[in-house]
């Protein structure tokens, strides 16, 4: 694992994709990666669940979820309170929607009551001409 990560960072690129560095890295080595990731000029795909040695090195990042993606600027930190405000946000919409939509239906359905009593008359009407 240590080999392949270092012919990774050996090699010159603008493109760097890591899916989980940190794994079987004794901590000094977490430590000099993340030192040399912070200096790295390329583009840096990274991918891990190590919180810790993500918020020191990001500076966007780009969540997928529910076949969407959203994009957050700041550290991982960051991210989180962002995403959390996002999603209370999404919450008291879907809350409002529900409340205007049963507001709406109360509504219909008091005016169909009316509308049906309305009709009452006529349909008896209606029926005792027919009998007539």
């Amino acid at each position: 694992m240590r080999l392949n990560l270092a012919q990774a960072l050996i090699c010159r690129s603008d493109l760097l994709l890591l899916d989980e560095p940190t794994n079987h890295l004794d901590l000094d080595a977490v430590i000099w990666l993340e030192k040399w990731l912070k200096s790295y000029q390329g583009t840096l795909i990274l991918i891990s669940h190590d919180r810790d040695f993500l918020d020191p090195i990001v500076d966007k990042i780009i969540h997928i979820e529910q076949q969407s993606m959203f994009e957050y600027t700041g550290n991982y930190s960051s991210f989180e309170v962002q995403r959390a405000t996002r999603l209370a946000q999404q919450q008291a919409m879907y809350e409002s929607q529900q409340e205007r939509v049963a507001h709406l239906q109360s509504y219909i359905d008091r005016f169909r009551a009316k509308a049906t009593k309305r009709s009452r008359p006529r349909a008896a009407l209606r029926c005792s001409s027919v009998w007539s």
